[in-house]
Parts: C-alpha cells; sequence; structure tokens
C-alpha cells in the first residue's frame, strides 16, 4: 500500500482517495501507512481522504488509535 500511495502522491493529483471498504483486518503497520499517506499528502497540499471505514476494521482501529479526526473519511466515493 506504501508504494501505491506514494506513486499516487507523486502524480500531484488534487485529491487522493483510499477506497477501504474491502479490507477485512489492519494491523498497526497498516495504520501507520495510512498515517504516512496523509503525512505526505499534506506535505504536498494534496487533499486525501479515506472512504468505506465508518463500519469496519479500519475505522475501530483508527478509533481506538484516536487518529480517527487526522483524516477526511466519507462512506461513499461518490460522497468525495
Amino acid at each position: 500500500m506504501r508504494r501505491v500511495v506514494a506513486t499516487e502522491l507523486k502524480r500531484s493529483p488534487a485529491l487522493l482517495a483510499l477506497d477501504l471498504s474491502g479490507v477485512i483486518r489492519i494491523d498497526a503497520e497498516g495504520i501507520d501507512a495510512l498515517v504516512s499517506a496523509a503525512t505526505q499528502a499534506g506535505e504536498s497540499d494534496i487533499s486525501f481522504c479515506l472512504v468505506g471505514v465508518h463500519a469496519g476494521p479500519v475505522g475501530a482501529a483508527l478509533a481506538e488509535a484516536e487518529l480517527s479526526e487526522l483524516f477526511e473519511i466519507f462512506a461513499t466515493l461518490s460522497d468525495t
């Protein structure tokens, strides 16, 4: 995931939305990758958001780590 996100950020999009609705498990390394992606996007002035994480394991892991406020979170891609 880190490699894919880094490649996309190099393209300097106005917005990078990660659809994580299909993720069934995430560990600390995955959460760290999301935080790094958000940081890189912010440094490059790129809007960054997560999609489909409210009811799943990603949302739960972010809430447990008290990191939910770091991300813009949307229910679907069309909401971005």
